[in-house]
């Protein structure tokens, strides 16, 4: 048992025993105590040098009450996977493996995560101890030390496959107990067209057999441990529970909904059915107010904010309003409880068009302590999502920008995880704190929403801006994006006297290739109808759109 600096200290006979370039560790935790710090109930690392190189591997239960596994590759940063929450006094299993190209995470015998990745050991001719109990194994008193329990723990120099990680979790219980669900289906929602998983965690001590069920009816053939719903339409809505069966008894998961959702038949429409708290689609072609669609948030143009630009959205007339860096030019909307939530999304369109600075289309934060969201594009030219925990910003990046594109912009966090969307595509998530604006402005087209002037000063055009007092799911975000992009073209394909005669419509390029998977190449000067001579072997066509 840990207490405050208790800690067991496993030292390297023959000195490279713990140091192979593959490995397994695993351990039995009970945390007690510690909430809020970073406590380890085992480690084996390296952090120490000029520059700094961090190698070996750790468990820590970390301050957001989050099980991790980190290993390090001989960098100044670690790679880290997040796990379950920390629930004091509940035993877990925890299992890290690195098999000479990837780490993977599991918790109580189910796969968290595999993530490709560089592995580093710390160097064996520097005797560093494996630590039970704490971490910091380069410091000889120690660090991070774990309140709880610590059991059964073993270390094997190669990657434990999941079946075996998940078999080792199973002998710790009876073969004459029924299966006990520990991880359940979780509730999502799908884009019309698409697909999704439910998968369950069971621990059972013999053999079990599935039957997943939809609105209380069984699904034939649907008795695997996950289901896959693909190509998903409206039927595809609905309540979805599995029955788990071994030879002691059985179990019922919980129920999870499914929705699937799709692009309303305008831009406006698909914003409003998620239902903003503010919307400001900057269409004024005059005036100062930049009026919220939804709410009682009007803003007011500052220093002669560049009216009735064009807009983001395809087949959507209302304009944009564009920014000027050297006029300090913005929006800025009064503090309110409703735009600064515990749980959000923000969301907009932005096209940069210059500047080499920190410049900001959308912010509302305060400084001392960090608190609020900011989207920034970066001085190298990179979107980032910030937010701040009361202790420090949360810098989070997503993808090169090129100058005088639109792209869309969301970030959300639902009370323990902020995730990232560049053009509806998930780019980064993070379990972190979070602590609301609870006192500053809101600015689009600016920063530092806690200065009376700003800074951070945008350089380009933002439109539709839009706050929720909730995450909305990846599928809705994606909706969002989707709703503001041309319809997608059509190709259609017929023969004609002994040649293919490719016709499509709209703005897009027509790409061929000898195998549906690729590579695609563009074909020079096509247009609509393009004739081609069939050739020998297979010819794939498709359009590509901006």
């Amino acid at each position: 048992r840990g207490t405050v600096e208790s800690k067991a200290e496993v030292y390297e006979s023959p000195a490279n025993e713990f140091a192979t370039p593959r490995f397994t560790v695993e351990l039995w935790a009970r945390r007690t105590g510690g909430s809020g710090a970073y406590g380890s109930p085992a480690t084996f690392r390296y952090a120490s040098g000029d520059p700094l190189a961090q190698q070996g591997w750790m468990f820590y239960a970390n301050p957001a009450n989050i099980w991790q596994f980190w290993i390090g590759h001989d960098a100044d940063t670690w790679e880290t996977i997040d796990g379950p929450p920390v629930i004091n006094g509940e035993w877990i299993q925890l299992v890290g493996t690195y098999d000479g190209t990837a780490m993977a995470f599991y918790a109580n015998g189910t796969l968290i995560e595999r993530r490709e990745t560089a592995y580093v050991p710390p160097d064996p001719t520097l005797a560093y101890t494996l630590r039970i109990g704490g971490g910091a194994t380069e410091d000889a008193n120690g660090n991070f030390f774990f309140i709880g329990d610590v059991d059964e723990v073993a270390v094997y120099g190669e990657a434990l496959t999941p079946a075996q990680v998940a078999a080792h979790y199973a002998a710790a219980f009876s073969p004459n107990v029924a299966p006990v669900i520990d991880v359940q289906p979780r509730s999502t929602e799908v884009l019309l067209g698409g697909s999704v998983t439910l998968s369950v965690g069971v621990v059972s001590g013999s053999p079990p057999s599935y039957q997943w069920k939809k609105d209380g009816a069984d699904l034939p053939g649907e008795t695997a441990a996950s289901l896959t719903i693909a190509n998903a339409d409206a039927g595809a809505t609905g309540a979805y529970a599995v029955e788990i069966t071994n030879a002691a008894g059985s179990a019922t998961s919980d129920t999870a909904t499914v929705g699937v959702v799709g692009p309303e038949a305008t831009y406006l429409a698909t914003i409003l059915r998620d239902g903003p708290v503010a919307y400001w689609r900057l269409d004024e072609t005059s005036g100062t107010v930049a009026e919220d669609y939804v709410g009682n948030h009007d803003g007011v143009y500052m220093n002669g904010v560049v009216l009735g630009e064009p807009g983001a959205i395809a087949n959507d007339d209302n304009g944009a309003a564009a920014f000027v860096q050297a006029n300090q030019t913005f929006v800025e909307v009064p503090w309110a409880a409703d735009v600064n939530s515990p749980e959000f999304t923000f969301e907009c369109w932005a096209k940069l068009t210059g500047g080499t600075s920190y410049r900001s289309p959308m912010t509302s934060r305060g400084d001392g302590p960090q608190e609020g969201f900011i989207f920034y594009a970066t001085p190298a030219n990179v979107w980032e999502f910030w937010n701040g925990t009361g202790a420090g910003w949360s810098a989070m990046g997503g993808g090169a920008i090129q100058s005088g594109v639109w792209y869309h912009l969301a970030g959300t966090y639902d009370g323990a995880t902020k995730r990232f969307f560049v053009n509806g595509q998930q780019v980064g998530s993070a379990q972190v704190g979070f602590v609301p604006n609870d006192l500053d402005v809101l600015r689009i087209g600016a920063g530092a929403t806690e200065s009376p002037t700003g800074n951070y000063f945008f350089e380009g055009a933002v439109d539709e801006a839009a706050i929720y007092d909730i995450a909305l799911s990846p599928a809705r975000i994606l909706t969002h994006y989707l709703a503001g992009r041309p319809a997608a073209p059509e190709i259609g394909i017929a023969l004609d006297g002994g040649e293919v005669v490719l016709t499509w419509n709209g703005a897009a390029t027509l790409q061929e290739a000898a195998s549906v998977t690729g590579p695609w190449s563009d074909v020079a000067g096509a247009t609509s109808p393009h004739r081609v001579t069939p050739a020998s072997g297979p010819v794939f066509w498709r359009l590509s759109t901006p």
